[in-house]
């Protein structure tokens, strides 16, 4: 049997089941209900019955309005509940035949009550949830509340990802995450997501975002005296680490990003910091040159509403922070009841940003490009001829070992060089040297071919005849 004792606030106090005939007042010295006869011309439909000795004591009174299966009233006597509760008895109060109210409202006035829900930050990539729980409850109300409150978490709250060396990060989870590096190959960006990580990517509704905070971070593998980093399982050899293949590395990075912001049905804000590490020392102009040369994805985007692109911003390598990155991908299990989730933690890097005339002109140039009408670029012939080149420079790596050059001088690396520059040229030389590796490995096996041949013929030839 249901009871008002159940609900928090006013409703502790109302008297459960009032009788019509009785006394509904409550004696002091006991605490107890009265009970005796209740007067006569006691008007049961404006104050609950009292007897001569607690007639003082007026509690306003209502009937239940609970519509039953006969399309009658309950009509029950009930001590009036205050506002916002409905006049429903305890047996009522909590039927699962309550119309629902909410959706009888226009969805402006449930928008203005979803938003008390919604969280007032952006949604970070750090792996502790900003939503409150009582948002995820109002989602299990029923199909049309959760669409409805969905569409205006995703249209009105932003979302940040970050993009470091390591991976790309959203809500707490690694949405992307390359290859490990080693000594034989470039970190190749073709590798699945991780089963979660799918599941996330599926579920989430990249369509209905529409504000998002893009934090690239652009890492070294050398402090600001040009002298190597400690070695570890997120750092690249001294001998084999390179700038420019650390750019492009990024760069290439990127890809995933500008997939899902395309998706985006009215992308509305778009904020997007570049912080690069005082380990690259490179001067005021090479450094603009190079962060044009990874903010250059962002140009296939049109129609945006609000892009902005910040100041570059220069990251202190002495900062714990900064370290942190390097070392602590993954943040201890966090249990939430019984289910334990492992959760990526991105730390904030701490960053100061640099002025410059040439640069506040790409800024404008780069902010009227996204925001204009005009259609994309159409995609170059070389990009499609990279993918296929790419698809056997993993092949012949993986079957070959030591091929690969590593740093600047690498086949990939020099092909998507050429790439972005569109040296058709130059990607034909580095394709070239490709098949010419592969046709010297060939006659190379031919030969050892024909010499274990010869040899076994010459075997076989020198046993005595029957």
């Amino acid at each position: 049997m249901s009871s008002f004792s159940q609900f928090p606030g006013p409703l502790q106090n109302i008297i459960e089941r009032p009788s019509e005939t009785q006394c509904n007042g409550t004696i002091k010295r006991t605490t107890k209900r009265c009970l005796s006869m209740a007067m006569k011309q006691w008007n049961p439909d404006v104050f609950l019955p009292m007897c001569r000795a607690h007639q003082r004591n007026k509690i306003p009174s209502s009937r239940c309005g609970f519509l039953m299966t006969d399309n009658k009233t309950c009509n029950r006597l009930m001590q009036r509940i205050p506002l916002p509760y409905f006049q429903l008895c305890p047996d009522h109060i909590s039927h699962p035949d309550n119309p629902c109210y909410l959706l009888k409202l226009p969805i402006e006035i449930r928008f203005e009550v979803y938003r008390y829900f919604l969280p007032e930050l952006p949604i970070h990539s750090i792996g502790y949830s900003t939503v409150s729980p009582d948002y995820r409850n109002l989602l299990h109300v029923n199909r049309q509340v959760y669409l409805e409150a969905k569409d205006l978490l995703y249209s009105t709250t932003t979302f940040v990802i970050d993009v470091r060396t390591h991976g790309i990060f959203m809500c707490g989870r690694a949405i992307y995450e390359p290859l490990p590096v080693d000594i034989h190959r470039l970190r190749n960006n073709s590798l699945p997501m991780k089963p979660k990580n799918d599941i996330f990517i599926r579920n989430f509704d990249f369509n209905s975002v529409k504000n998002y905070n893009i934090n690239i971070v652009l890492e070294s593998n050398m402090d600001p005296n040009h002298r190597p980093l400690v070695s570890g399982p997120q750092f690249r050899p001294a001998w084999l680490w390179d700038e420019e293949v650390e750019v492009y590395d990024i760069r290439d990075s990127l890809d995933p990003v500008i997939h899902y912001l395309k998706r985006s049905r009215g992308l509305n804000r778009l904020n997007v910091k570049l912080d690069i590490d005082t380990g690259f020392n490179w001067e005021q102009q090479q450094l603009i040159t190079n962060a044009k040369i990874l903010l250059e994805p962002f140009l296939k985007l049109r129609q945006v509403g609000h892009p902005c692109l910040r100041d570059i911003g220069r990251v202190s390598i002495s900062s714990p922070a900064r370290y942190q990155s390097k070392t602590t991908v993954f943040a201890p299990r966090i249990n939430y009841g019984t289910n334990y989730m492992p959760r990526c933690v991105v730390p904030y890097i701490p960053s100061t940003a640099i002025e410059d005339i040439t640069w506040q002109n790409y800024q404008q140039d780069w902010e009227k490009c996204l925001q204009s009408n005009t259609p994309t670029p159409a995609r170059s012939p070389m990009y499609r001829m990279f993918m296929e080149m790419k698809k056997f420079y993993k092949e012949l790596t993986g079957s070959l070992t030591g091929l690969s050059k590593g740093g600047r001088d690498d086949w990939l690396h020099r092909a998507r060089v050429a790439r972005e520059q569109d040296d058709l040229q130059g990607f034909y030389d580095v394709r070239k040297e490709m098949v010419d590796t592969w046709q010297l490995y060939l006659e190379g096996e031919e030969a050892k071919k024909n010499i274990l041949t010869n040899a076994l013929s010459k075997m076989l030839d020198g046993d005595p005849a029957p």
